[in-house]
């Protein structure tokens, strides 16, 4: 396997991480020593199979979860020495996340779901307003801002999704499936205002996928299998070519 290089600064760090959880048949393992570095404003696609250890990798580098053994640093810092409620608040304020199914909250409009993180913490309503109505302009849904979740198609409720990950100017953005309740059109435009925003506001972007077309947008492709990563790509290598992309990955984790 290849070593991941970077350093202590970079926007998210993982080192030997291990997860293991319970079962009535015995433990078992979703995640065997990993380390992963994502610097700021990189684009980085972590394509597994089902049952490979991904969802439990986004988990972990999003800190909704807690390694067995390992560190996991975000903007240098080590959360093993955070307790719940601090480990709450950088989640809130230094990590956004993305999910394949939107999450967002059905009798809220499109703005009041981005400016939701900024209502938790207690924020002057004009502050929030104003950040929420800038970012549904960037994300081009300023003329849907008071429409709910309803009234909008899947592509248009991901991008309320992504504004609202941008909320509070995250150190990393992380996207769990993000395309994969889209039709490939807003799929293909999905992508592309992830890795837009967070390379025109250099932020990291880790995106879990398991479509090579997803993957090929990535500046680097990491390949895990059985919870371990088993080899790492640049897609520029291979000109961004999604078919090339799958056959890179079924090389790797075969």
């Amino acid at each position: 396997m290849q070593e991941s290089t970077g350093h202590s600064s970079a926007a998210l760090s993982l080192a030997g991480v291990h997860k293991s959880y319970p079962h009535p048949s015995g433990a078992v393992t979703a995640l065997r020593g990993v380390d992963l570095t994502i610097q700021d404003g990189e684009s980085v696609a972590v394509m597994g199979a089902s049952g490979s250890g991904k969802s439990t990798l986004l988990h972990i580098m999003g800190a909704l979860d807690r390694p067995d053994t390992g560190t996991v640093r975000i903007g240098g810092r080590d959360l093993s020495t955070l307790s719940d409620r601090e480990l709450t608040l950088l989640r809130r304020r230094r990590v956004g996340i993305v999910f394949q199914f939107f999450n967002l909250v059905p009798t809220l409009s499109a703005l009041e779901n981005v400016v939701l993180p900024m209502a938790l913490d207690g924020a002057d309503r004009k502050v929030m307003t104003r950040r929420g109505a800038e970012l549904l302009e960037l994300v081009g849904l300023s003329h849907r801002a008071d429409h709910r979740p309803a009234a909008l198609s899947g592509g248009e409720q991901q991008r309320v999704a992504i504004a609202r990950a941008m909320l509070m100017d995250p150190a990393i953005l992380l996207a769990d499936e993000p395309t994969g309740n889209l039709d490939s059109s807003s799929a293909s435009a999905v992508w592309s205002l992830l890795g837009l925003l967070a390379g025109r506001l250099g932020k990291a972007l880790c995106v879990v996928t398991h479509e090579s077309a997803v993957a090929a947008a990535a500046k680097r492709v990491e390949v895990i299998k059985d919870g371990q990563i088993v080899g790492r790509f640049n897609t520029a290598e291979i000109n961004h070519d999604p078919s090339l992309v799958a056959a890179r990955y079924q090389e790797l984790a075969t």
